[in-house]
């Protein structure tokens, strides 16, 4: 169950004078219902804040009004002792080149999750485990009338040691592309 609040600031501040394209949200969830972990007795605690610059439907020449930009940052809490933060980061930034008939655009997405837990304890970890563990992806797409052009790159973090009292192996979506 979530509670959210999401706003303009800049237009609520001026009272709607001053448009922006930049949202804040805040929001927390208390419950989880259908647990994908099979875990019904977990009652978790989660803090959401997030800031979005994202272009209007009606965009302008200027790469500032074409940046999308955005920050998210989670703190959870879970029965087990566990907690965790999270901080994603991306950004998407398109350029207009040989009087518009070429469209470059950079983006990337980064996240990183640290905290602490004690889901997994083991004789290697017997106050269990600290969580760190990082991923990013990054493009760089050429777009024309005729063709378009996209490389790719990303890392996920990995653990060395499973056995050790630090889980460093980062997930990417299995859907993720």
């Amino acid at each position: 169950d979530r509670v959210l609040v999401g706003t303009k600031p800049i237009d609520l501040i001026t009272m709607g004078r001053v448009k922006t394209d930049i949202m804040l949200v805040f929001a927390y969830d208390w419950l989880v219902v259908e647990d994908p972990t099979g875990d019904e007795d977990d009652h978790p605690s989660q803090y959401i804040i997030a800031i979005l610059k994202e272009p209007e439907k009606e965009t302008g020449e200027s790469i500032y009004r074409d940046l999308t930009i955005g920050v998210y940052y989670v703190h959870r809490e879970q029965d087990d002792n566990t907690v965790a933060n999270v901080i994603d980061l991306m950004f998407r930034l398109p350029v207009f080149m040989l009087d518009k008939s070429l469209k470059l655009a950079l983006t990337f997405e980064g996240v990183y999750i640290w905290g602490e837990t004690d889901a997994n304890k083991s004789l290697n970890a017997p106050d269990g485990s600290k969580i760190r563990m990082f991923g990013f992806s990054a493009s760089l797409a050429a777009e024309t009338k005729r063709i378009d052009l996209i490389s790719e790159i990303g890392m996920a973090s990995g653990d060395g040691n499973p056995f050790d009292d630090e889980i460093t192996e980062f997930h990417f979506l299995p859907d993720y592309n």
